[in-house]
């Protein structure tokens, strides 16, 4: 029944902001405790390099997860993929804040 079983792991877009979150990713990769480490890319500048050297020499690999977000088709309904939308007339930011 023994044998390897590999564990993926996703985190946020900076090893700073993992430790915010209470992640201590440094130690599952010193500790071997991890296989794959899945960095979330809603942001837009994540820390790349930072995991890339955080795995370097280790077993861990690492990538950056696709997300895709969808916008609502209905309507009148808000796309839930923005922050705010631009009105037509007048430039002005309307807030989309759900």
């Amino acid at each position: 029944m023994g044998g390897h079983c590999c564990l993926s792991v996703r985190v946020g877009q900076t090893l700073a902001g993992c430790h915010y979150d209470g992640l201590d990713v440094e130690s599952w990769v010193r500790q071997n405790l991890v296989d794959l480490i899945v960095m979330d890319t809603r942001a837009t500048d994540p820390d790349v390099f930072g995991f890339r050297r955080l795995v370097a020499g280790s077993h861990v690999r690492f990538i950056r997860a696709l997300t895709v977000i969808i916008p609502r088709t209905d309507m009148h309904s808000r796309p839930s993929s923005f922050s705010g939308v631009w009105r037509r007339s007048g430039g002005s930011k309307a807030s989309t804040a759900s």
